[in-house]
């Protein structure tokens, strides 16, 4: 898009967002920082790159497919937003609410989702290359199949998540909450898991652990390791690190 089409965006007074659920649409006065509130609005397929959603209050949006590249959306809330396909690639993200949003297929590659929320969050799918979930909850986040490497999840909270069949060569998941977290089948290839307690996580089939590091990382017996792939148990691990 050319410079003439931006400076043209910028000097726009009014944008009408219309609600998906109204009959008679109420069509809601909009500047172009879009920080305020819109329940369940309608904005699949709206090319909106670069524009601010700081604080704005988003639950229920309908972002199918919209193009939001390089949005700055801290602290919004899109809690349940129906968006598969949408693109927030180098977006950021920081303290945003997705929790039980469905972004399948969605473009997240390069965001910045430290603190995010993203409890039961359907991801699988998405490219998130690059992305930073540092310290975010990611609480039975399914992400089946996404294509993550070298993405950051250092301190993320993701009990009961599922990156079965996932790209995760070259992340991190340092110091994160990985209880009930499913693996299978990943590539783990380089990743690193430095600290992590694996309770009940299953890294059965996993690719690449060869070159993982899981220093100071440790399983409970009912942790699924595959054949060749030894970490000690956290009684274990206290016990020496007493000694």
């Amino acid at each position: 898009m050319t410079r003439g089409f931006f400076l043209a965006l910028s000097m726009m007074s009014v944008f009408a967002l219309i609600p998906a659920h109204a009959e008679d649409p109420q069509r809601v006065a909009w500047a172009p920082s879009y920080s305020g509130s819109c329940e369940n609005c309608k904005l699949s397929g709206r090319q909106l790159p670069y524009w601010n959603f700081t604080d704005a209050n988003y639950p229920g949006a309908d972002i199918t497919g919209a193009m939001l590249y390089g949005a700055h959306a801290q602290r919004a809330n899109f809690a349940n937003a129906i968006g598969p396909g949408v693109n927030f690639a180098l977006a950021d993200l920081n303290g945003a609410n997705f929790t039980g949003a469905k972004l399948n297929g969605s473009n997240l590659s390069g965001a910045e989702c430290s603190t995010s929320k993203l409890q039961g969050t359907d991801l699988s799918g998405a490219d998130l290359s690059g992305t930073r979930f540092i310290a975010a909850n990611l609480t039975r986040l399914k992400a089946r199949n996404v294509f993550a490497p070298e993405a950051d999840f250092s301190g993320a909270s993701a009990a009961g998540a599922l990156f079965i069949d996932a790209d995760l060569s070259g992340a991190t998941f340092d110091g994160a909450t990985l209880e009930g977290a499913n693996f299978k089948g990943a590539d783990i290839t380089a990743a690193s898991f430095r600290g992590t307690r694996l309770s009940n996580t299953n890294f059965s089939g996993v690719k690449g652990f060869e070159s993982s590091d899981f220093t100071d990382a440790c399983i409970s017996m009912n942790t699924r390791l595959p054949t060749g792939l030894f970490i000690p148990l956290c009684d274990e691990l206290s016990l020496v690190r007493q000694r």
